[in-house]
């Protein structure tokens, strides 16, 4: 399967899984169903039943970006996403599908240029990269497992370490202990403990938090989560190259690796997995 392909199936599934929740069937294109629920949410965006079927051939029909956008705008009028952390209903963000099927780190990297210093241009645009999500993240660094095309006289082994390097970058600024951004995106522990609890525990856990004044109820149910370093054995201090080792000893933390925690570490540790391998993997064919 070639990287547009994977980018397609990856964008129509991920699309309907929103969409239908527990009646989505993976590589299916389920038309009836999908039809059924974009009727009364999305009557100002058109869309036939061909395009919706030749969007789930195999291989898949890879639409123009102009096309794509409709799947965009179809997202924009049907899917909400519950956020674990506050429960709003929120909206994807602007262009995510069109993103993930003509985006990404490789093409920004290897855009053409005039510049008399390739190599230089190639780590300046690399470096501006930013992707939508973790998703748009975890396809860019298959993309770059999987390249094997250099960028003009600049081999392709060169081209495979700045692109992991800059996954592995951008993974560092999720997960850093000292200030990684992820954490506050991240349901705190009193507000897992809240959820979890029965109608009369709730009152008993307001109630401990109202001998103190001001009360700090609110402030820890909306706290950032936080690992127990510790536990984890892990200084602040960590290198971007080394971000996979903060992932990975998190594992020993199992107290912090629950819901929505577990979801978002799972798959940026396979992100930081796989840009290790294609950041090393040159390396050991030389």
């Amino acid at each position: 399967m070639n990287i547009a392909t994977l980018r397609m199936k990856v964008a129509v599934n991920h699309f309907k899984h929103l969409l239908l929740d527990d009646l989505h069937v993976s590589a299916v294109h389920q038309e009836t169903e999908v039809f059924k629920k974009l009727a009364p949410r999305c009557k100002d965006v058109e869309i036939s039943d061909k395009t919706w079927k030749s969007w789930f051939a195999d291989p898949p029909i890879i639409p123009r970006i102009e096309t794509i956008r409709r799947l965009d705008e179809l997202a924009s009028c049907a899917i909400r996403v519950i956020s674990k952390k506050d429960g709003e209903n929120k909206s994807l963000p602007s262009a995510f599908y069109g993103q993930l099927v003509h985006g990404g780190l490789v093409k920004r990297m290897m855009q053409a240029s005039k510049s008399k210093h390739p190599l230089i241009a190639l780590k300046d645009r690399a470096e501006s990269y930013r992707p939508i999500s973790a998703l748009h993240l975890h396809i860019d660094a298959i993309e770059i497992c999987a390249l094997s095309n250099g960028y003009g006289d600049i081999p392709w082994e060169t081209v495979k370490q700045v692109g992991s390097e800059r996954v592995l970058n951008l993974i560092a600024e999720r997960w850093g202990p000292r200030k990684g951004s992820v954490y506050s995106e991240l349901t705190s522990d009193l507000q897992l403990e809240w959820d979890a609890a029965s109608p009369n525990e709730r009152i008993e856990i307001r109630k401990v938090f109202a001998r103190f004044k001001p009360d700090p109820f609110e402030r820890n149910l909306n706290a950032q989560a936080t690992p127990n370093w510790n536990i984890a054995g892990i200084e602040a201090d960590v290198s971007p190259l080394h971000i996979y080792k903060v992932l990975f000893s998190l594992a020993a933390d199992s107290k912090f690796l629950v819901a929505d925690r577990l979801a978002a570490w799972s798959l940026d540790l396979a992100t930081s997995a796989l840009a290790m391998h294609a950041l090393v993997l040159p390396r050991t064919e030389n």
